[in-house]
């Protein structure tokens, strides 16, 4: 289920146009924050992400690591155009090879084999869900 702090956050992207194509750094920085405040501190995948934003997954895979590489050079200029958002929603960003052994060790990949009808079933109870990986993961949590 959709959160009412990811409905918020949703509502800020789309009413500060931040699902447009505006490269401009008053849009991109907190574009790039909140990619990694979705990623890191929620727990969403690039394509839901990538999805909410109108772009592509590569984008965000790039954006969400933005807001860490500004705070350890003191980039000024991105801190200052985020800092609204920091307050709204705070976190602090952890280290690229930080969250990797983190990922190793809590989220280990899992193949499944589905069959094309089992699938499709898969894809018409997503609804509300962004991606299949969070349907399942809600599915594995309701049991």
């Amino acid at each position: 289920m959709i959160t009412q702090e990811e409905i918020a956050i949703v509502k800020i992207i789309q009413k500060r146009g931040l699902d447009k194509g505006i490269r401009d750094h008053e849009y991109s920085f907190k574009r790039f924050y909140l990619m990694g405040y979705l990623f890191y501190k929620l727990k969403w995948t690039e394509e839901e992400i990538a999805y909410v934003f109108n772009v592509h997954h590569t984008t965000v895979n790039y954006g969400k690591r933005i807001p860490f590489t500004a705070k350890e050079n003191n980039d000024v200029k991105f801190l200052n155009e985020t800092a609204s958002l920091k307050r709204l929603f705070p976190f602090e960003f952890p280290k690229n090879n930080e969250y990797i052994l983190m990922l190793k060790k809590n989220y280990p990949n899992i193949r499944v084999r589905l069959t094309s009808a089992n699938k499709e079933k898969l894809q018409r109870l997503k609804g509300e869900y962004f991606s299949l990986n969070t349907l399942i993961n809600h599915l594995i949590e309701s049991i």
